[in-house]
């Protein structure tokens, strides 16, 4: 039995019933768990790369005795060493999420468009914040789900192995099925290889998700316009508490872009006012437009290319009104329970 697939299916099939029944606790849960499967799908696809690596390597080293005699063996192992991953790389990638994407995706006969690299990084990262800091909200979490259902289905249909198993089907892949017929087996016979089953597993996971691109589309500008919606929220929080009367929001976009020595120095800077920010009530405002047009984009690796852009020029604003917002609730409670005298 192919126990990686059993042990995946039944993470797929738990998150598609979690984000069925709907809710902020389950959709958290679902993104926890399509989060992990697409890790393990990518170290599965890493580890067939590394392997290859590791072959290079071997023949690399049988070769260090006729380099020094012969041109086509010195050319031959140089070629070689550009396939080799030395063991910092395989560190990184061991380590480091964004590491290990930019390593499959980097590799010539990996199917995958880059575009989905980048969105694969940006739903890590915001599951980072919904499992470390518990920081959801119903709008942004839903089509974040919907949108790692997507990519989680292509990195499944894409996993590159070295070694397929011909085997009855897993518990854990019939889960998934839900009743879906197989067909007729390998070469006709009773057992089907795992590559089908991930194949059957992934058009599954799309059908019941992504009947169309502009499923992926209308997600990806729902997820981001909630985002923004996000950050107009934190802003109200920094601009009521800490702004001067009537250019509160003003005074929010601002305070987010300066320094921590600026912002917990006695006062704001002194061209504070007059500086010349990157973000503005107006870059607001332009980013809510392009999130809009997103919804109207009819083939999903364009959708997908235009959110990374996108996420991309807001997401270093995003964190820091986020910072200062969880620091204003905090000086708010503190106050608050001074003068309950706790």
């Amino acid at each position: 039995m192919d126990h990686q697939l059993d042990r995946l299916g039944v993470q797929l099939s738990e998150a598609r019933r979690l984000t069925r029944h709907g809710g902020v606790p389950r959709n958290r849960l679902a993104l926890l768990l399509l989060d992990n499967a697409a890790e393990t799908l990518l170290r599965l696809s890493a580890t067939t790369y590394l392997a290859r690596a590791d072959l290079y390597g071997n023949m690399m080293r049988r070769l260090e005795p006729a380099r020094p005699h012969a041109d086509e063996a010195e050319k031959l192992a140089q070629e070689l060493g550009l396939r080799v991953v030395s063991a910092s790389r395989r560190r990184k990638i061991d380590r480091d999420f964004n590491e290990l994407v930019d390593f499959v995706f980097e590799h010539d006969d990996w199917s995958l468009d880059p575009e989905m690299a980048a969105c694969i990084k940006i739903l890590h990262r915001y599951r980072n914040a919904a499992y470390h800091r518990d920081k959801v909200y119903p709008d942004v979490l839903e089509p974040a789900v919907i949108i790692y259902f997507y990519l989680v289905a292509h990195l499944l249909k894409h996993r590159k192995s070295s070694l397929w198993l011909i085997d009855q089907a897993p518990p854990g892949v019939l889960e998934v099925l839900d009743g879906d017929d197989l067909g007729s087996g390998f070469l006709g016979l009773p057992g089907y290889s795992s590559e089908a089953f991930q194949a059957a597993m992934a058009d599954r996971i799309l059908r019941d998700f992504i009947p169309d691109s502009t499923r992926v589309s209308e997600s990806l500008s729902k997820h981001m316009l909630a985002r923004l919606d996000g950050i107009d929220r934190d802003l109200k929080e920094i601009g009521d508490y800490h702004g001067p009367p009537d250019v509160e929001r003003d005074f929010a976009i601002r305070v987010v872009q300066c320094t921590d020595a600026e912002w917990h120095a006695d006062g704001p800077p002194r061209d504070f006012w007059t500086r010349r920010f990157a973000v503005t009530g107006e870059v607001i405002q332009a980013w809510k437009a392009d999130a809009l047009k997103l919804a109207g984009v009819t083939r999903a690796l364009d959708a997908l290319r235009m959110f990374a852009e996108q996420e991309s020029s807001i997401v270093k604003f995003e964190e820091r009104a986020s910072e200062l917002a969880f620091e204003t609730e905090g000086a708010i409670q503190f106050e608050s329970d001074l003068r309950r005298g706790k």
